[in-house]
């Protein structure tokens, strides 16, 4: 049987309601990181990411620490710091937000970087 076109006009705008607020939903497995990098100086440096309990970018995960790294070696070729490579020297983290453990808290994670 399958469907019939045209739908009636309350089963479309039905249908594509649904679609657009399924768009909108975030999950938490599905929330997206964030990152800042902090020039102190021309050899100093601090790198800011957001990471969450599980997930892709999981705050104590190989996954999640590898793209953190990535990340911040992009950001520093791309302000040509540190050619020579570089060293954390300090890494910080905090609880931010409001989210229960259960539901996978998010936080901050703070490098303090100094070039080579």
């Amino acid at each position: 049987m399958g469907l019939q076109f045209p739908l009636r006009p309350a089963l479309t705008a039905g249908l594509l309601g649904t679609v657009l607020l399924t768009g909108c939903l975030q999950f938490p497995a599905e929330r997206d990181m964030r990152s800042d990098i902090i020039v102190k100086d021309d050899r100093h440096f601090v790198f800011e990411a957001t990471a969450f309990d599980r997930g892709r970018y999981a705050k104590d995960s190989d996954q999640g620490e590898a793209t953190r790294t990535g990340l911040l070696i992009g950001e520093l070729d791309r302000k040509r710091l540190c050619p020579n490579g570089y060293r954390i020297v300090d890494r910080e983290e905090r609880v931010i937000g409001n989210a229960p453990a259960s539901q996978g808290r998010e936080w901050l994670l703070r490098y303090i970087g100094e070039c080579r």
